[in-house]
C-alpha cells in the first residue's frame, strides 16, 4: 500500500492576510461614515423642516446652517455612492476571509486559486466612484 505524503502547505501570505485586515477596517470606517452622515442629513433636514417658522432676525443663519450641513451631508452621501462603496468593501473581505479559510483548511486549495481570489476580490473592492446622475 502506497504512504500518501502530503506535503505541509506554506503559510498565507503577509500581504494577503494584511488586505483581509485592511478591507476589514476599511468596511468598518465606511459603514460608520455612511450612518453618521445618514444621521446627520436626517436629523438637519427634520431641523429644518419643523423648526424653519422658530428661526427668525438674528437666529436665522441658524437655520442657513442646518439646512447647509443637511445638504452636505445628503450629498457626501450620493456623490460617491458610499452605500455602493459599503457593499463592495464587504464582499471583498468576505472573498478574502473565505478563500484565506479554504486555503488554510482545504488541501486542494491551492495558493494560485489564493491571489486569484486576492485579484478578484480587488475588482470588486474598485475605486472611488463620482455618481454623476442628478
Amino acid at each position: 500500500m502506497d504512504a500518501v505524503v502530503q506535503r505541509e502547505k506554506e503559510p498565507v501570505p503577509d500581504e494577503i492576510l494584511k488586505a483581509g485586515e485592511i478591507y476589514y477596517r476599511l468596511g468598518v470606517l465606511i459603514q460608520a461614515l455612511l450612518v453618521l452622515l445618514g444621521i446627520i442629513a436626517s436629523v438637519a433636514s427634520l431641523v429644518v423642516a419643523t423648526f424653519s417658522e422658530s428661526f427668525t432676525g438674528d437666529d436665522k443663519w441658524m437655520l442657513k446652517a442646518f439646512a447647509f450641513v443637511a445638504a452636505l451631508a445628503s450629498g457626501l452621501l450620493t456623490t460617491f455612492s458610499l452605500s455602493k462603496k459599503n457593499q463592495e468593501t464587504w464582499a471583498a473581505w468576505r472573498m478574502m476571509n473565505a478563500a484565506i479559510l479554504r486555503y488554510q483548511y482545504d488541501p486542494s486549495f491551492t495558493r494560485i486559486q489564493l491571489v486569484d481570489t486576492w485579484e478578484r476580490a480587488e475588482k470588486t473592492l474598485g475605486n472611488a466612484t463620482i455618481n454623476e446622475k442628478t
